[in-house]
């Protein structure tokens, strides 16, 4: 998974009076920075898995912070298989019932 850094400069929409007004669809960053990443020999499970904690880490802060050492335990321990539906007979999914902090 690659980190994609790009800084775009939001146009001025109104400018008066020392008062910047922008367009809020500009700024509003279009890809999160990773919470996760991983090197380029990752196998395809812990690609799918990084997608899945990435995503999981903003929707559930709280609960990332803290399941993060189970989590990345786990990650790693995927380094050999190429896709995640081999585990536990079905994907792993965010919410209800999953095997993120088991």
């Amino acid at each position: 998974m690659e980190n994609k850094k790009t800084k775009t400069t939001a146009p001025i929409v109104e400018s008066s009076d020392e008062i910047t007004v922008s367009d809020p669809m500009v700024l509003r960053p279009k890809e999160l920075p990773l919470v996760v990443t991983l090197p380029s020999n990752a196998s395809g499970a812990q690609k799918e898995y990084a997608r899945i904690l990435n995503a999981y880490a903003y929707q559930n802060p709280e609960k990332w912070a803290e399941k993060k050492d189970v989590l990345i335990k786990r990650l790693k321990s995927y380094a050999n298989l190429e896709t995640l539906n081999n585990q536990r007979g079905g994907k792993l999914v965010i919410g209800g019932q999953n095997n993120l902090g088991e």
